[in-house]
């Protein structure tokens, strides 16, 4: 199995040996010092707009409006599969993410071109999901082959998500702003787009220029470095 698999499995099966010993059906933990598979870094698949273009138009009908939310806003599978009508807020142009990875309520803001998606669906009571009759796994499954039939074998549903980081990115949005949009606990995993900002790195260290004014004189005098006020 792969690292990240075997991660997983460790982690449930840790957490299981602690309620055990929570519940004092066993002394100690015997897992508790297990050694985890060192994980290869994450996948930052994306997708360009021209694959996702081809991607809309190969996919059948009832997959085109979940890979378009899912791209334009960056959202999980899960987090918008559970979505209702009543967790929309279009005149702020709002979700309310209740089923999201770490729990707690997420409140994010959406484009135009999400609302558009929206308003394509059929309209359902308050407490109606917006994706009626969209199954996760049967979505994941024709998601991958939509892009196996365009030629993107290795992409998959998820890639629409690191698709719609790495255009923000791209289009230069902070990391921490990218981070929120995500719904990412720690900066650490938003990181992982950062090369893909050719102005990131680059406007963080010009911001160097501005001190170094007040104490090099010149870069090209060699023998008369640093300046009077600085000496």
């Amino acid at each position: 199995m792969k690292p990240g698999t075997v991660a997983k499995e460790m982690s449930v099966l840790k957490h299981c040996l602690k309620l055990a010993c929570e519940w004092e059906l066993i002394h100690q933990n015997p897992a508790a010092g297990a050694r985890l598979p060192k994980l290869p870094p994450g996948r930052t698949k994306y997708l360009t707009p021209l694959e996702l273009r081809a991607a809309l138009e190969a996919a059948p009908e009832w997959m085109r409006a979940p890979m378009a939310f899912a791209a334009c806003t960056g959202v999980r599978r899960g987090e918008m599969l559970s979505l209702r009508w009543m967790d929309l807020d279009m005149n702020n142009r709002r979700l309310y993410l209740h089923e999201t990875k770490n729990g707690a309520l997420r409140i994010l803001p959406i484009s135009e071109f999400a609302l558009s998606v929206l308003r394509s669906l059929p309209n359902g009571a308050s407490g109606d999901k917006v994706f009626a009759n969209v199954d996760a796994a049967r979505l994941s499954v024709y998601t991958k082959r939509v892009f196996a039939r365009i030629g993107i074998p290795d992409a998959s549903f998820h890639t629409l998500r690191h698709t719609a980081a790495s255009w923000l990115v791209m289009e230069g949005v902070d990391l921490y702003a990218v981070g929120q949009i995500l719904g990412h606990k720690t900066p650490r995993m938003t990181q992982r787009y950062a090369h893909l900002s050719p102005t990131y790195m680059a406007g963080a260290v010009s911001k160097l220029d501005g001190i170094m004014g007040g104490v090099v004189e010149t870069p090209m005098n060699s023998n008369r470095v640093l300046s009077a006020d600085a000496a």
